[in-house]
């Protein structure tokens, strides 16, 4: 019976997955408007009003975002069970995201970007996993042991809610802060499943998706499995292979570096829906974009009581290029095909 259920669990995954990557192919941005959960929403006749940035309270807002009467473009709120009151009645005590990086999280994450008096209670921090090399390789070491789900939970109860818990104490040992704010993408370390069951309803996800073109050719300039924070098929328990098949080194080594950064994304997608249907009550935020990460940081400020600083130095709000960075949309769209191909997601389509 588990096995059928195993089984049952990757089908549908792949579904939703297959959904997924067809919603964002090229050039796109993924649609707002659609369900991550692979379910479309009725169209609407008319344009949401974009929600005024200077007017209203932070409740006010984040109401008129989940009740659908205002939007910020790309932006879709869900909390749910205690979540809900608690967070439209004060900001969450942890919010972490689920991204592959090279999606803005960094500048999401700086403190500086943000101002108002309840700055100075939000602890800002970025990948941390204890703050010094050595803890970063000690947790890629723990990680590329192919760690169980179990073990997982058991070593982000045990280490890395320690961990946070001990930045927001005062040299007293009291709270000095009353919100902890790490959006980078270490989370793919093992760490992402586990923070509904370890955090519970205190935690808020960011689901943070730059359009998958760009992230995939900003990704594909190194090897992802190099990558300080990272999923790779030869070293780490992952969800998605081709066809079903187990990971080889010959068979990684037949995808190129673009495609190689597809599967990643892909496979991060494909985490996150397993975290949807194991913890259908998790409350969380997703903000998809493409030029402008504006919408991402106004969702941030609003959760945190805070407004956007957008004269910080360290505030970068459109894609990171240089001269040099002509992005071949074309070519990226046929690495795509092919990459989908060589995984078989065509034949996870469904009729019609």
């Amino acid at each position: 019976m588990r096995q059928v259920a195993l089984l049952a669990t990757v089908a549908l995954l792949a579904l939703l997955l297959w959904q997924y990557v067809k919603r964002s192919e090229m050039p796109g941005l993924l649609d707002s408007e659609k369900s991550t959960r692979g379910i479309k929403q009725p169209a609407r006749e008319a344009a949401l009003p974009l929600l005024p940035d200077k007017t209203g309270t932070r409740r006010w807002k984040l109401q008129a975002l989940l009740d659908k009467t205002h939007a910020l473009p790309g932006v879709n709120v869900h909390l749910a069970g205690r979540a809900r009151a608690q967070v439209l009645d004060r900001p969450p005590r942890y919010l972490f995201s689920v991204t592959t990086g090279h999606s803005g999280s960094t500048s999401l994450s700086h403190g500086s970007n943000y101002i108002g008096p309840a700055t100075a209670a939000i602890k800002f921090t970025f990948e941390n996993l204890g703050g010094t090399p050595e803890n970063n390789r000690a947790w890629r070491d723990w990680w590329d042991s192919r760690p169980s789900r179990q073990d997982q939970q058991e070593r982000v109860r045990t280490v890395y809610k320690s961990l946070v818990e001990s930045q927001l104490l005062g040299p007293d040992k009291k709270d000095l802060y009353n919100t902890y704010v790490d959006l980078g993408h270490h989370s793919v370390h093992g760490i992402l499943g586990s923070i509904p069951a370890v955090f519970g309803d205190h935690a808020i996800l960011l689901r943070l998706r730059r359009s998958r073109p760009d992230t995939a050719f900003s990704l594909s300039k190194g090897d992802i499995c190099r990558n300080q924070f990272r999923v790779c098929p030869l070293t780490n328990p992952v969800s998605l292979a081709p066809h079903g098949k187990n990971w080889t080194t010959k068979l990684w080594q037949t995808l190129s570096s673009v495609q190689k950064a597809f599967w990643y994304i892909d496979e991060v997608e494909a985490e996150w829906q397993k975290l949807l249907l194991e913890y259908p009550s998790a409350s969380y935020v997703e903000c998809n974009w493409k030029d402008d990460l504006l919408p991402c940081f106004q969702i941030v400020a609003i959760l945190l009581d805070v407004e956007v600083n957008t004269a910080s130095k360290a505030f970068h709000s459109k894609p990171h290029k240089t001269d040099d960075d002509f992005v071949d949309y074309e070519e990226l769209q046929e690495q795509d095909q092919l990459y989908q191909e060589l995984m078989g997601f065509a034949a996870t389509a469904p009729p019609g």
